[in-house]
């Protein structure tokens, strides 16, 4: 097994968990990325935006 193996498994377990959370959880974890991805755009490294990025699209959670 590769790591590749055990961040798609991530990725899977992280998707089902979020798709039954409670709204209320949904709604503070995307406040969180969005207040994330705006610190995010301030720093000068397009990485920073990448990585926020990333994982919003992994949770599922629209930035604009």
């Amino acid at each position: 097994m590769t790591w590749k193996f055990w961040v798609e498994i991530g990725i899977r377990i992280l998707g089902a968990i979020i798709k039954v959370v409670s709204p209320e959880i949904r709604e503070a974890g995307e406040k969180a990325i969005k207040e994330w991805y705006e610190k995010a755009k301030q720093t000068d490294n397009p990485w920073d935006d990448y990585l926020v990025e990333l994982i919003a699209s992994l949770l599922g959670f629209k930035l604009e």
